[in-house]
């Protein structure tokens, strides 16, 4: 009788932060619907009336992580460039806010909620000279980038060779290792960023 009423009282929601939390704390491998059950104070078979299984979980996972960070919908005749780079900065950093966030996101499907966002996407880089296809790819190609990018930090710290300690075998790349800054890595995914926005609305204007 106790498990029907605790099962009755939890909702999507309170599973979804149940499960982030516990996500920040234990990390994606360690992350199962037993534990996350325990920690509800359900059963575990209590959860499946909400998720039918866990990569449903973790779909909401990645959607709930989306809208605490996303930028607002791009007004008509906004330049693309500008809102393609605040939407995968704000991308970044939703990722970044949890632990193994980029994971969670990888393969995820978008969710219906997030439709209209992709909607006013497509339709900013159409008004700027992007075929419907050419948006797409647009939109897809920034996003696993920043995927990518994240998936590297959250999973090493980036380690370079000094450059001194390979100037003889190596001395072009101790010359670019000694002005790189490997620490910033703001700067980095921004140099990246921009290279990828800016190549990929050249190569659509091109055509």
């Amino acid at each position: 009788m106790i498990e029907g009423q605790r099962r009755q009282r939890l909702d999507r929601q309170q599973i979804v932060a149940a499960a982030l939390e516990l996500l920040d704390e234990v990390g994606l491998d360690r992350l199962t619907t037993r534990a996350l059950a325990q920690r509800l104070g359900v059963q575990q078979p209590a959860l499946y009336w909400h998720f039918k299984n866990r990569d449903e979980l973790l779909a909401s996972m990645a959607e709930k992580m989306l809208t605490e960070e996303l930028p607002a919908q791009p007004e008509v005749g906004s330049d693309p460039s500008v809102w393609l780079a605040e939407r995968a900065r704000a991308f970044r950093r939703a990722l970044l806010a949890h632990r193994d966030g980029a994971r969670v996101h990888a393969g995820s499907t978008p969710a219906l909620a997030q439709l209209p966002m992709l909607e006013a996407q497509i339709s900013v880089m159409m008004d700027a000279g992007l075929s419907a296809r050419e948006a797409l790819q647009t939109g897809m190609v920034i996003s696993r980038y920043t995927i990518g990018w994240v998936l590297e930090e959250q999973a090493s710290i980036l380690r370079l060779p000094a450059p001194d300690d390979i100037q003889n075998d190596a001395p072009a790349l101790s010359s670019a290792l000694q002005s790189f800054d490997q620490g910033d890595s703001n700067a980095n995914f921004e140099y990246g960023l921009a290279a990828v926005i800016d190549g990929l609305l050249r190569a659509s204007a091109r055509k």
